[in-house]
């Protein structure tokens, strides 16, 4: 009995062991594949958020431009009536307005390769042609005016008063659109991150809860074996 019961103990100890080492590898295994799918997640939504951010970024930063061209308009229509303070403010106007063009055409590029169906691009082809439409009203009404006139810039101003709010509210209601999309992206990569974490933890509690089970019932087992024996 005492050889059988040696036997059994060897038995079920080396059963514990392959047993534990099958956990061991099988944690082993799930952790790898658990820092792959979180490392996939990171750089799946990082590169979304990248781009939703550059984009956002050039549109925000045209937008501005064209703030500043609305301003060097102003100042052409107060402070253009020297010839070199004309010169002066022009150039500001048109670099505002290339500098917006260019801004608009980054950002057209970037909403392409972001691929939001969130977000229409060709709004931004529309708001980069009316950018262009109103910079033609602007020197076509410059042509016809002279500074040198009393009095002259007031009907200038008359002229083309207000025909840049439209195209303000678009810029204003784009880039906020994308502002939003950009926080809702945030959370989005938050909540995915957290769940996957959720996930790997209760996988884990619950191998461990099973190892410690087997564990009580191995040595339970052993201990009965010696008991039967005395």
């Amino acid at each position: 009995m005492t050889k059988l019961k040696e036997l059994n103990v060897k038995k079920t100890l080396r059963n514990f062991v392959i047993v534990w080492i099958g956990i061991l590898i099988l944690v082993g295994i799930f952790s790898l594949f658990s820092i792959w799918s979180i490392n996939k997640i990171v750089n799946t939504e990082n590169e979304k958020l990248t781009n939703t951010y550059l984009l956002t970024y050039f549109l925000t930063a045209a937008e501005g431009k064209f703030k500043s061209q609305i301003q060097s308009w102003k100042n052409i229509l107060i402070r253009g009536h020297e010839k070199n303070d004309y010169k002066k403010y022009k150039r500001e106007f048109n670099m505002s307005f290339a500098a917006a063009q260019n801004l608009l055409n980054n950002s057209h590029d970037m909403c392409i390769l972001n691929n939001e169906e969130s977000i229409d691009c060709e709004r931004i082809i529309t708001l980069k042609d009316s950018h262009q439409n109103l910079h033609t009203t602007y020197n076509k009404n410059l042509l016809v005016s002279d500074f040198k006139q009393n009095g002259n810039y007031k009907l200038l101003d008359n002229e083309v008063r207000g025909v840049d709010r439209s195209l303000q509210n678009n810029f204003y209601q784009l880039t906020q659109e994308l502002k939003f999309l950009y926080q809702n992206q945030v959370e989005i990569f938050k909540d995915l991150v957290n769940e996957r974490y959720l996930q790997i933890r209760f996988f884990l509690l619950t191998v461990l809860s099973v190892a410690i089970s087997f564990l009580i019932l191995r040595f339970y087992k052993i201990i009965s074996l010696d008991t039967k024996d005395s």
